[in-house]
């Protein structure tokens, strides 16, 4: 049973940390993107998610190595840090090019998606003032939920590959990634491409709707938080001018 807890503490560190330092510069990225280059629907999510994942996926990812290593252990691991392994970016770019390959096809496609359901103006604003917390939950729920099966079902090979490569270095070091994927079909058959890959579509579609719809929503009260402020400081402020002229 302890199997099954393996790498958890990683994984939830890692989970957290990357999800933070990928918003947080995927929308300044995507911001500076609107302001001084282009409003393309393509072009935005694409570029602000390939750099946004890099840097998020260069910080964590000693502890993605970390839980790699300890979840390919039977039974309860108790192994921690450095004693699981010292190899901390033995398969660094395959799991950078599987990262962001998985959120370039995610984010553009969920941003496409939630343009089309009217997140956004056609200036690629956020179109949200008008629209209820069930409204914008919605949106993103299904803009989410679609954009990172498509992701993970298109990137699941590369997975497959990082996980051996983290696990078994030595076999697979001096082989590239098409290499590798070529003796999986060749010994072990196309299907083992895909080893794994419902359980991977869950939680990738859990992950998917939650992270967009828990973010957008934070992102929501916040705006109506700061609205309320504003118009508070306005009253008081009209109050002043009234009371200087009584």
């Amino acid at each position: 049973m302890g199997t099954f807890f393996n790498g958890l503490k990683y994984n939830l560190i890692r989970t957290a940390g990357a999800n933070l330092t990928m918003f947080i510069c995927y929308e300044k990225l995507k911001n500076l993107i609107l302001s001084h280059l282009t409003s393309n629907f393509l072009i935005v999510p694409l570029i602000s998610s390939i750099i946004s994942q890099t840097i998020a996926t260069t910080i964590t990812f000693p502890l993605e190595y970390w839980k790699t290593i300890q979840q390919s252990h039977t039974g309860t691991s108790k192994l921690q840090g450095l004693n699981l392994g010292n190899k901390l970016y033995s398969a660094y770019w395959i799991t950078v090019k599987k990262n962001a390959s998985y959120h370039v096809i995610y984010w553009t496609l969920s941003e496409n998606l939630r343009k089309y359901l009217g997140y956004y103006d056609k200036d690629a604003h956020y179109n949200t003032d008008h629209k209820s917390y069930f409204e914008i939950f919605t949106i993103n729920a299904i803009s989410g939920g679609i954009g990172s099966v498509a992701a993970s079902v298109i990137t699941a090979p590369h997975d497959l590959i990082k996980t051996r490569r983290q696990i078994a270095p030595e076999k697979y070091h001096n082989k590239n990634s098409w290499t590798i994927i070529k003796e999986i079909i060749q010994k072990e058959g196309f299907k083992n491409l895909y080893a794994g890959i419902t359980p991977s579509i869950v939680s990738c579609l859990i992950y998917g709707i939650s992270m967009l719809s828990i973010y957008e929503m934070t992102i929501k009260i916040q705006q109506n938080i700061g609205y309320k402020i504003k118009y508070q400081n306005n009253q008081i402020n009209q109050n002043k001018i009234q009371d200087i002229y009584e």
